[in-house]
């Protein structure tokens, strides 16, 4: 914790502070995991996290993070949720003039949206259920 302090402390005073928790009370009271781990849950957008994707000498000493292709949801707010479905529909709309106009469109890619563990369980059953249809269908090349 101290480490984050001296390096990100302003960062992490204010947005700690936004959510009522004084972090070097926190410190001093020897609650070091617990700030750790509000640390460790603070959104993409507070300025902890600006103040790190900012930070050229940590880029240096460690290995970039993959890019993730899904929001978390904890982010995904109604508002979020409202914005993709129209950058979607603004995607369909876009393809639609350009086949209008004789071009043919690129499939329109839906924005991201956040992936649960039900997702992960549906997207699971759906690919054993294809499988066991392929086995049915064709059992010697199984």
């Amino acid at each position: 914790l101290t480490g984050l302090l001296e390096r990100y402390g302003e960062a992490i005073v204010a947005d700690l502070g936004l959510a009522g928790w004084d972090v070097i009370d926190l410190y001093e009271q020897g609650r070091w995991t617990f700030a750790l781990t509000l640390i460790d849950h603070l959104p993409r957008t507070s300025a902890f996290a600006a103040a790190v994707a900012q930070d050229d000498e940590l880029a240096e000493t460690v290995e970039p993070p993959k890019a993730s292709h899904t929001p978390p949801l904890t982010e995904w707010t109604p508002e979020v949720q409202a914005l993709a479905a129209v950058v979607d529909r603004l995607a369909e709309v876009a393809n639609a003039v350009f086949a209008s106009g004789g071009g043919k469109p690129s499939r329109a890619r839906p924005y991201p949206r956040p992936v649960t563990a039900f997702d992960r369980v549906r997207a699971k059953r759906s690919r054993e259920a294809a499988d066991d249809m392929v086995i049915q269908l064709f059992p010697e090349g199984a």
